[in-house]
């Protein structure tokens, strides 16, 4: 892993045991399931095109401070594409912390991707504090003389809940500064993320929309429907740490070679 990729990781995690006590509550066992679609884009050499697709998640406690968590999605748009994502949740009083192995594959240039995520999330009563940073390890995919990697993420995300059934959340994030091709299409990234939830009523949440872009170019933007069983809106939060959807949270990065001018249509 690249050393500046291990500062932030470390970090995280070194703050999340400092602050574990023994009045944490108890775990509750969590699934749900989600529909989600819309239009992405991973930078200046890639083209706009459409996700779409079904992801589960659930989440096993194994005592009063620990569980494991896992997820599972298939999607498609551009070809065909699937991942699964686990590991351990730390439980504390006002806040959860995890520690997850993402793994993704593609069929388009038969790409496979894997990164560690660090997750850590505080809760207060009308809002959550959350913040994540996610670094490649898988080595750069080749196919046709063009090169693609997993790119790193670092982001703050503040959820507001009106009412326990109404979220608006916001933030930030920076990207693609330390990993293989990292300087590539436009290098590091600055910008934003925005989204806008309700649940009309249990279990059924409508996410209107959920939204990251960046400074070059790269952007996912999409809409779902999800199904979280035995809690309102505003606990279904604070009862598993938050996957991205449809995909790892950098997304990918693509060095293109001279001899194509038609990428991404070239082999």
């Amino acid at each position: 892993m690249n050393r500046s990729g291990t500062v932030p990781m470390a970090i995280l995690f070194a703050f999340c045991f400092q602050v574990a006590v023994a009045s944490a509550q108890e775990f509750k066992p969590v699934w749900g399931v989600t529909a989600f679609g819309g239009p992405q884009r991973e930078g200046k050499q890639d083209d706009a095109h459409g996700i779409g697709g079904v992801e589960l998640l659930g989440l096993a406690p194994l005592g009063q401070r620990l569980g494991v968590q896992g997820g599972f999605y298939l999607a498609g748009g551009r070809a065909f594409r699937f991942g699964v994502s686990g590991g351990p949740v730390f439980n504390f009083p006002s806040a959860k912390a995890g520690l997850f192995v993402d793994y993704e594959h593609r069929e388009y240039r038969d790409g496979d991707f894997a990164a560690i995520r660090g997750s850590w999330a505080s809760y207060f009563s009308k809002y959550n504090l959350e913040l994540g940073y996610s670094q490649p390890v898988s080595p750069i995919q080749k196919s046709g003389g063009v090169k693609q990697a997993a790119i790193n993420q670092l982001q703050g995300l503040l959820r507001f809940f009106p009412t326990q059934m109404l979220e608006f959340n916001a933030g930030m994030l920076l990207n693609s500064f330390a990993g293989p091709l990292r300087h590539e299409n436009g290098g590091m990234g600055v910008g934003g993320i925005l989204g806008f939830s309700f649940m009309p009523f249990e279990p059924l949440v409508i996410n209107i929309v959920q939204a990251q872009f960046d400074n070059r170019e790269r952007y996912k933007v999409t809409s779902s429907i999800q199904l979280a069983f035995g809690s309102t809106l505003q606990e279904w939060r604070k009862e598993n740490v938050a996957m991205p959807t449809g995909g790892s949270a950098g997304g990918i990065t693509t060095k293109k070679p001279k001899r194509c001018p038609d990428f991404p249509y070239c082999e």
